[in-house]
């Protein structure tokens, strides 16, 4: 959920929410078994690019634990609403939902991974999306994507927004989602920060 709220109908967002929830739910246990592999541990800072209804963010939640913390932005309000509201409601007090767009972020801190789940498509630019990224990760700081397989070239768009890929998943069809999705973790590539 990753479009301007005012772009349609709050029916409409509803609706979308709805069927976010039901892609989630098919797709959520390989999202954890690619942050499990990606090295996402207990303790770490996270932020969840396209946060949408919270779904990525909760799995992220779950697996940092209470010493954690799950940053979500979004660029609709009503999903950042229903993301706080089901945190909440799930007892998750490690995690913060705010709006902003991940092409062009303007929030406060460092964080040791970044995440995101079908995003890069809704990007205008997703490689100067990701550059611009490099600037909230910590120094060797993670970056955690699951996209399409038949989208964008994951691995050459990481690499040349200068992260150096780690490793790779490739997650099956399901009932809901048809196509393969390429979970990819990468690191910075140098230095950055001057």
């Amino acid at each position: 959920m990753d479009t301007p709220a005012d772009s349609f109908s709050l029916p409409h967002a509803v609706r979308e929410l709805d069927r976010l929830a039901t892609q989630a739910r098919d797709l959520a246990a390989h999202t954890g078994v690619l942050f499990r592999r990606a090295g996402i541990t207990a303790g770490q800072r996270v932020l969840d690019l396209g946060c949408g209804p919270g779904d990525v963010a909760l799995i992220a939640a779950e697996i940092v634990g209470p010493g954690g913390h799950v940053v979500g932005v979004d660029r609709s309000p009503v999903a950042v609403a229903a993301a706080r509201d089901r945190a909440h409601l799930a007892g998750y007090l490690n995690t913060t939902f705010k709006t902003g767009d991940a092409a062009n972020l303007a929030i406060i801190g460092e964080f040791d991974v970044i995440v995101g789940r079908l995003v890069l498509m809704d990007l205008p630019d997703p490689m100067k999306a990701l550059r611009s990224l490099r600037k909230y990760l910590r120094p060797q700081g993670l970056m955690v994507l699951q996209e399409t397989a038949i989208g964008a070239p994951l691995v050459s768009v990481l690499h040349h927004a200068g992260y150096h890929t780690q490793g790779i998943c490739i997650s099956p069809p399901t009932s809901v989602w048809q196509e393969r999705l390429l979970g990819v973790w990468a690191r910075v590539a140098g230095d950055f920060r001057s």
